[in-house]
Order: C-alpha cells, then sequence, then structure tokens
C-alpha cells in the first residue's frame, strides 16, 4: 500500500480536476484525518505522509528511497509502554516504525525520489 504525502495526492488527482489547489488537497486530507478516517506516518516534517489502512500494523521505511511498506506483527503489536511513557499521559495507540535500506538501495539499483525529480518537494 503507497504512503503518498499531499504533494502526491495532488499530482494524482489533478489530471482529472485541473482546477483543485493543493491547499484544498492538504484541507482535505487533514479533515479525513480528523474524522479517524486517515492517520499520519511519523513526526510533521517537511511533508507529512498519509496512510488509509487503518488496521492494526506497522511500517518499513527505507532511509535512502523513502519507500514506506506496511506488516503486521503480534510481537510489537504486544509490546508493553514502560512506565516512564505511561507517566507522560495516556497513550492511545502505538506503531513501531523500523528504518533501514530497502533491497533496491541496498543493491544500488534505486534512485532516491529526490534524484528522480530532480529536486525536492
Amino acid at each position: 500500500m503507497e504512503h503518498p504525502d499531499a504533494e502526491a495526492v495532488f499530482r494524482a488527482v489533478q489530471a482529472r480536476m485541473p482546477s483543485l489547489s493543493l491547499d484544498t488537497v492538504y484541507r482535505t486530507l487533514w479533515l479525513l484525518r480528523d474524522l479517524g478516517l486517515l492517520l499520519t506516518l511519523g513526526p510533521r516534517r517537511d511533508s507529512v505522509r498519509f496512510d488509509a489502512n487503518l488496521s492494526s500494523h506497522h511500517h518499513f521505511v527505507c532511509l535512502k528511497c523513502g519507500l514506506t511498506r506496511d506488516f503486521e506483527s503480534a510481537q510489537f503489536d504486544a509490546l508493553r509502554l514502560p512506565r516512564a511513557v505511561r507517566r507522560l499521559g495516556r497513550v492511545v495507540g502505538t506503531k513501531v516504525e523500523v528504518r533501514g535500506l530497502c533491497d533496491r538501495c541496498q543493491s544500488g539499483k534505486r534512485q532516491s525520489p529526490r534524484q528522480k525529480s530532480g529536486g525536492g518537494t
């Protein structure tokens, strides 16, 4: 399953709806998140990625190309939070994000998204 950022959603929809603005895409994605219909991945950075998979799952993220893939793990689902975390506030959910290099990047066959587009998003 893909984990697009707002700009990728905008590019995908723009062909069908040329009058659509990037601002509208951002507002719609955040509304869907607020309604519980999307999740966001990781902390707010230059670009927030959205996830339509609401089932219990975790993520593998390639540090080189940004490839993000879902995986399930009963062991990760059963992790107990340290007492120090529970003292910080009420936890409503946890996700494990595994970071590394995907098979293609390890073999040097994959370009990063920035290299493919000639710049950043």
